[in-house]
């Protein structure tokens, strides 16, 4: 029963299987593209998430979020009224891009018009999907929304592979394969789901209300990017693009570690709208849990980061293992991040979410600006430490606001222990002592933990 509720009912498993599928294209990209090219690449990915934040306006969190206050065929009608949110700014952003297409050719060269294009549409048809599918997840129908995520992943990997490495279509043919499958699965999730599931309207009071609700988390959400963007951005400005592709391939390994930290809390989540005492009752206990499982899948990574890099790249990328290393820590301090801010979620606190973010934004441009121009990668991670811990320290202060919650020794052992493995890394000359310390590790923060895993987790309580 709690494999099925949480891991495959709220779709944990589903989004697993399609965040890892993006991991899994790293080896192809790293043997078809230079390091240049890998650089581009993410120059590239870096625009279509700055597009999907703007396109999509929060779509998912911020339409999961207010159905719960509507029932029928109200939500049917607000779902249309939000996927016409997204056509209407999809709309503006083409506009945008033939009106000021001179300029942005000066910057981003001849070709500008046809990645726009192309990230634009891929952007567009991709936020309608994902919209479908938070339908499934409020319904909690298990089969369709495990086949329709896997229809998507498997058309955009296939298509990808196909225009990149059978037509030998390099970056344009990344774009056109994510576009032409995504624009495939539109049609499939309009024939069998959506067009059943809608009601045309316009509800101009639900129209505020989701504007009203989205925005504090789409600034939030832009902030953010800006957050994970910037130091890249120095470092293409600074170095080279050759670098720029290392860093984006150290930072691409530690992902999976936040695609799956992300994928457990989009199952959590709907549990704890459903039934707020979960965390009124319990925070600091799931907070050292999830801190525990982050520690010891942060350790895993990082004393595999060498073999991991072999595995998906080749030698030209072996540097990126200095990039997970230096900057893993940061990325531990962001899932405790990203658990607080769905905390304050539930309890529809996304201005006080902005406004912590915007600060750390400010911070991370002053401290970035100095440190990674001076130290590079290393710079790269002090400065990502800095600025997650800030943040976690604000945000922790905006839950004490709606839920008591004291620390305790547990949590400074978990950070410890993270540290030294962390520092081990760098000078253990063999993998026993590597392997030793995270068994250790693990014993540790079960013994820790043991007390609510027996008595709530199994328990589902």
């Amino acid at each position: 029963d709690f494999i099925k509720n949480e891991w495959v009912e709220d779709g944990i498993f589903s989004d697993v299987i399609n965040k890892s599928a993006i991991f899994l294209m790293i080896p192809i990209y790293t043997s078809v593209f230079t390091v240049e090219e890998y650089g581009i690449l993410e120059t590239i990915l870096i625009s279509i998430g700055a597009a999907t934040l703007i396109i999509g306006f929060s779509s998912k969190i911020t339409f999961l979020r207010l159905i719960y206050d509507y029932k029928g065929n109200e939500i049917k009608r607000h779902l249309f009224d939000t996927m016409m949110i997204i056509t209407f700014i999809t709309s503006l952003l083409f506009i945008l891009v033939l009106v000021f297409e001179a300029s942005f050719v000066n910057i981003f060269g001849n070709n500008y018009r046809t990645f726009a294009f192309l990230i634009l549409s891929y952007v567009f048809f991709l936020c309608l999907n994902e919209l479908s599918l938070v339908i499934l997840r409020y319904d909690k129908k298990v089969f369709q929304y495990l086949l329709y995520t896997f229809i998507k992943t498997i058309f955009e990997i296939s298509l990808i592979i196909y225009f990149v490495v059978t037509l030998n279509q390099g970056l344009l043919g990344r774009l056109e394969g994510s576009l032409i499958s995504m624009m495939i699965v539109f049609i499939i999730f309009l024939k069998f789901f959506v067009w059943r599931n809608v009601i045309p309207s316009f509800n101009f009071v639900f129209i505020m209300k989701y504007f009203k609700y989205s925005f504090p988390i789409v600034l939030t959400q832009i902030v953010g990017w800006i957050l994970i963007s910037y130091d890249k951005l120095l470092l293409n400005q600074s170095f080279s693009i050759k670098e720029l592709g290392i860093f984006a391939l150290g930072t691409q390994v530690l992902m999976i570690y936040k695609y799956i930290a992300e994928a457990s809390f989009k199952a959590f989540n709907v549990e704890i709208f459903e039934n707020p005492k979960i965390i009124e009752n319990n925070l600091y206990n799931i907070i050292l849990v999830v801190c525990s499982a982050s520690a010891i899948l942060a350790l895993l990574i990082t004393f595999m980061s060498n073999d991991i890099v072999m595995l998906i790249a080749n030698i030209s990328y072996i540097e990126a293992s200095k990039v997970v290393k230096y900057m893993v820590f940061a990325k531990f301090i962001s899932v405790y991040v990203a658990f607080l801010i769905l905390v304050l979620y539930l309890y529809k606190d996304s201005s006080s979410i902005a406004k912590v973010v915007f600060k750390c934004m400010l911070i991370m441009i002053v401290v970035s600006t100095i440190l990674v121009p001076l130290l590079q990668f290393i710079g790269a991670g002090i400065s990502a430490i800095i600025v997650n811990g800030i943040m976690a320290y604000l945000l922790t202060a905006e839950v004490k606001k709606y839920v008591e919650v004291q620390f305790d020794y547990k949590m400074i052992v978990v950070v410890l222990i993270l540290v030294i493995g962390i520092l081990l890394s760098f000078i253990s000359p063999t993998y026993l002592y590597n392997f030793v310390f995270l068994i250790g590790a693990t014993i540790l923060f079960f013994y820790i933990n043991k007390e609510f895993i027996l008595r709530i987790i199994l328990r589902k309580a």
